[in-house]
């Protein structure tokens, strides 16, 4: 994280910096006040700081709407890494493998339940402790649709990952039941 850098990698010197009031916040203030909050709040279980971190989230899917690529995963959750480390350029695992699936493999993931699911392509995951839900698609993986009623409150494992338009679970799967 290149602003990261700005703050000497300080997790609190860079929330503070979002507390202070800015004239004409942009895009890319927001998605990285998310990204910050977010971190914080996972780093702390902190559900204060990750419900500023949705709320960031929010606005940048209000503002990503017209912007192209708005899908595009940038930024993925490391709970393997330490403050600021914990978010990781997503292009650092594509570069690491042969796809974009085997490249999600490889991110650690973050574990849930899947709370509701509105249709087939919106659904909605519990992070595992801290009462937040995140959006995914449902029925990305052809091989493991989940559906409404039938699949609520199942233990799942995703990618916490983050894009323009906002935070996302990807490569969602079951946790497997020992």
């Amino acid at each position: 994280m290149i602003f990261a850098r700005n703050f000497e990698s300080d997790l609190n010197k860079t929330l503070n910096y979002f507390d202070q009031y800015v004239m004409n916040p942009d895009i890319e203030y927001y998605y990285r006040a998310m990204l910050t909050y977010f971190v914080y709040g996972m780093e702390n279980e902190d559900r204060t700081y990750i419900k500023r971190g949705m709320e960031y989230s929010n606005k940048c899917e209000e503002m990503a709407r017209e912007k192209p690529n708005r899908r595009i995963l940038l930024d993925v959750y490391n709970s393997k890494e330490k403050h600021l480390k914990k978010i990781e350029k997503f292009k650092k695992y594509l570069s690491k493998s042969s796809d974009y699936n085997s490249a999600l493999a490889l991110v650690p993931k973050v574990k849930g339940r899947i709370a509701s699911i509105d249709k087939p392509e919106i659904g909605w995951i519990n992070i595992e402790g801290l009462d937040t839900k995140i959006k995914f698609n449902p029925s990305y993986n052809s091989k493991r649709i989940y559906r409404s009623t039938k699949d609520e409150g199942v233990k799942v494992k995703f990618v916490l990952g983050f894009r323009a338009e906002g935070v996302f679970a990807f490569s969602v799967t079951d946790v497997e039941c020992n």
